[in-house]
């Protein structure tokens, strides 16, 4: 809740996107890019922006939705398009972050 009792919106939480479109690093550094996975053919997008360094979070819950078998075909995908060249990791609430070269997902070791 906001102030006085209104709700905020927000575009992240909504699933409208992304919130910026930067596109392309800045000062040598990686950008975030907010993706909404509805077709399979988006998947080279993605790959596209993140092979250039940067970053993306993809909410691939519309796909989910609509064909879990389209979702796997994109995750693989996915793997391929950035095999040795990236990192790839999925999250809580049907989201995945990829990232490009030199960017690397930490993970908590398995405890037994």
């Amino acid at each position: 809740m906001g102030l006085f009792g209104k709700k905020k919106h927000d575009p992240i939480l909504a699933g409208e996107g992304w919130v910026e479109d930067y596109g392309q690093k800045k000062d040598g550094r990686p950008v975030f890019k907010i993706y909404k996975l509805s077709e399979v053919d988006q998947v080279a997008e993605v790959l596209d922006f993140v092979v250039k360094g940067n970053i993306a979070i993809v909410n691939y819950s519309p796909l989910k939705f609509r064909n879990e078998f389209e979702l796997k075909y994109a995750v693989s995908k996915f793997k391929r398009g950035i095999e040795g060249r990236g990192d790839i990791a999925a999250l809580k609430g049907n989201y995945l972050v990829i990232t490009g070269r030199g960017a690397v997902i930490a993970r908590n070791p398995k405890t037994p």
